[in-house]
């Protein structure tokens, strides 16, 4: 059983993510060197750099607290791919003991993420 704490949707326009990430001070405010490095190393940027935009949007959006002006999330992957987030600062106090699950999708014009903050019940064996 799970306590549903908070849901979080954001999709980001592809185009006007390329526009803002001309400016330098816009990816390093928003970006971590990770995050930049795992994009670039994808080839075309730009789409995976959008959907992680859009993951820390949505979780911000989970957790009610909105953009601070640090960057206290790091989007991470497995090896299989699957995306999950790193807190740091004021948002880790406000996740902590909470479980939080992303998804990220992109299209050739969108991308879109899903964040679902819980907290996890055990359940009683008979």
């Amino acid at each position: 059983m799970r306590d549903v704490s908070g849901i979080g949707v954001d999709i980001v326009d592809i185009t006007r993510l390329r526009q803002l990430c001309r400016h330098k001070a816009f990816t390093e405010k928003v970006f971590t060197k990770s995050e930049l490095g795992y994009a670039k190393s994808k080839g075309n940027s730009i789409p995976h750099l959008a959907a992680i935009f859009a993951a820390k949007e949505a979780i911000l959006k989970a957790a009610g607290t909105g953009w601070t002006g640090d960057n206290e999330i790091e989007i991470k992957h497995e090896r299989c791919g699957r995306p999950y987030a790193a807190t740091f600062g004021s948002l880790s106090k406000t996740v902590n003991g909470k479980e939080l699950l992303i998804s990220m999708s992109f299209s050739a014009d969108y991308a879109i993420a899903f964040a679902f903050l819980s907290k996890a019940h055990s359940r009683k064996r008979s």
